[in-house]
């Protein structure tokens, strides 16, 4: 392989009272725009060469880029993603499948639309397809009219692929404009983009394939040696101001699974404030100036940066914090020179609080829960993660809520190391963190829960049924089984049984051999009704369709021997009652 080594001519210039080495000015990765309130793209997923900081991977990406482009949408806006797999097969595709949860058939993928208040099911933001090599899945994925504007991001999130693909770059970001976005102070000032990502690799500079013997958690990816921390595939940039001008940039931590903090500084290591005004894509009700901010993983900021009226060098520096070790180390990224013309632009007088995110009084909770994240070595010679003392199992449904419900949860870590929380679709309203009331509340859709600590938040499941998930956000932990299911039924159904089709026929997936048929066990409420039962390709078309009337029995079986191998959705459908979900064939 050949390795491509960029020399850098630094200069020495005299700037404003300050030395400071010339660097390439700072940009934001590409970006990609919808048109008539639609976002057409074509977004290739490729295991190929790609340049990150100065040195040439064999990475994983998104369209060569080692930062995936921006989507840049509105309110109401819809997109239309098609995910294009051009990685190869990896070598473990048509063996015996792995454990559930240890990462395999690592070039399967699928997108998550981090942050987004939309449906998870069918081909919107579904956390349980999966996309092999070689195929093409259309996504369509409807923002609401009444979505918050703000910065959010996307990843792949196929369980057992995650870390894997996000340690190559799989990453990007997505910006919902809004009213925030017409503020005069916010309009006129300039934005960057900022997505913390690491890119590891070994001495073929490559993420290599999982080793399934593994007997310690180091050789998971045998020979994985090295780690860049980067800011949109770069290690250093410069971003150009004048005295007092003001700058609307938004972070996203996309690392795999440190948490990072944000400090702007000058030549003497004295704080520079940065106003902070969103987080996790949402606006908060009390914005203001900020020395230094936390983004746990998945999580994003929104800040308004004052450049100093002092003409000078500045540093914006990025502190990664190992979670287990607590090793912390400075990235000093990004150069803020500050010269020219004063121009100074005030700050907004207001910012405005997203209408659908009321508080949750106390006489709206319907439920409570409590949830335990732990680590134990239990049936595995290495740390492994749980989440009420079990492992991720896709067939079963852990929570069950309806729309329309309001919960309030306390999560409890009993391990000494930090566990980023997140569910889909759901933003959650943060009220105590280790007992101690949180004033004012805030919004988020991931937050630290502490080591040997608790976290207690309340939240609305509005609007969207289906089948989602929660987990922690340490990708490591997420891929070794430190996730859930929750399943959200619709309002109006009258489901009683948790899981009412049980699929064993083709769970766990894949299925490797001869395959003839699937088989569907129906819940008893179903008897006597009419029901139709569908199964897909992953281009949508429809292979098989049958509408059973009156039938006195609850288990069907279909005959799937013709069908080439690849991933296929069944649907059943009776009345009110819906139900989709994917199995998958091998040869």
């Amino acid at each position: 392989m050949k390795i491509w080594v960029h020399f850098c001519l630094f200069f020495v210039v005299l700037c404003c009272g300050g030395m400071a080495l010339a660097q390439e000015q700072f940009q934001s990765p590409p970006e990609v725009r919808s048109v008539n309130n639609v976002l057409n793209l074509d977004l290739r997923v490729t295991l190929d060469s790609v340049e990150v900081a100065g040195r040439m991977l064999y990475t994983r990406s998104y369209n060569g880029l080692p930062t995936g482009p921006t989507f840049r949408v509105k309110h109401g806006d819809l997109m239309r993603i098609k995910l294009i797999n051009e990685m190869p097969q990896s070598p473990d595709e048509g063996s015996t499948p792995l454990p559930h949860d240890f990462p395999s058939r690592i070039n399967r993928t699928n997108l998550h639309t981090h942050g987004l208040f939309v449906s998870s099911k069918d081909s919107s933001d579904n956390p349980f397809i999966e996309i092999l090599p070689g195929e093409t899945f259309q996504y369509h994925i409807q923002i609401p009219e009444s979505h918050q504007e703000g910065t959010n991001w996307y990843h792949p999130h196929r369980h057992g692929s995650i870390w894997a693909q996000m340690a190559g770059g799989l990453a990007g970001t997505i910006v919902i404009e809004g009213e925030t976005d017409e503020i005069p102070e916010i309009k006129a000032a300039e934005e960057h983009i900022f997505v913390i990502q690491s890119f590891s690799f070994d001495k073929d500079y490559t993420v290599p394939y999982p080793d399934p013997d593994a007997t310690t958690f180091g050789g998971i990816f045998p020979g994985l040696d090295s780690t860049i921390f980067t800011v949109n595939g770069k290690t250093s940039g410069q971003i150009t101001m004048r005295p007092g001008e003001l700058q609307h940039w938004r972070f996203v931590n996309a690392h795999l699974d440190n948490y990072v903090y944000l400090t702007a500084m000058d030549e003497s290591g004295a704080t520079v404030p940065m106003y902070r005004f969103a987080v996790d894509g949402i606006n908060l009700k009390q914005p203001g100036n900020r020395d230094s901010i936390l983004l746990a993983v998945g999580n994003r900021a929104d800040v308004l940066f004052k450049a100093p009226s002092q003409p000078g060098i500045y540093t914006l520096r990025f502190v990664e914090v190992e979670p287990f070790t607590m090793e912390i180390t400075n990235h000093d990224v990004i150069t803020i020179n500050v010269t020219g013309e004063p121009n100074d632009m005030p700050l907004p007088a207001s910012i405005p609080f997203p209408e659908r995110l009321k508080f949750i009084e106390d006489d709206e909770i319907t439920n409570t829960r409590t949830m335990t994240f732990s680590i134990q070595t239990k049936e595995s010679p290495f740390n492994i993660f749980f989440i009420d003392d079990k492992l991720f199992d896709a067939s079963h449904s852990d929570v069950i809520v309806r729309v329309g419900d309001v919960e309030e949860w306390t999560l409890v870590n009993t391990s000494t190391e930090v566990h980023p929380f997140h569910i889909h679709i759901n933003d959650f309203l943060v009220t105590e963190i280790n007992g101690v009331k949180q004033d004012p509340p805030v919004w988020w859709d991931v937050m630290n829960i502490p080591p040997l600590g608790s976290l207690k938040f309340r939240t609305r499941f509005e609007e969207f049924d289906g089948k989602t998930v929660l987990h922690c956000h340490n990708i490591v932990h997420e891929d070794l089984g430190m996730m859930q299911v929750v399943e959200i039924l619709a309002k109006e159904t009258t489901v009683d049984d948790v899981n009412p089709i049980d699929l064993k026929a083709v769970y766990p997936n894949p299925v490797v051999g001869t395959m003839q048929n699937i088989n569907f066990d129906l819940p008893e409420f179903l008897m006597d009704k009419p029901i139709s039962i569908e199964i897909f390709d992953i281009s949508g078309k429809k292979l098989y369709e049958n509408v059973i009337i009156g039938q006195s029995q609850n288990h069907f079986t279909v005959d799937v021997s013709t069908y080439p191998k690849g991933s296929y959705f069944y649907k059943v459908a009776s009345g009110k009652y819906n139900n989709t979900n994917k199995f998958i064939i091998l040869k």
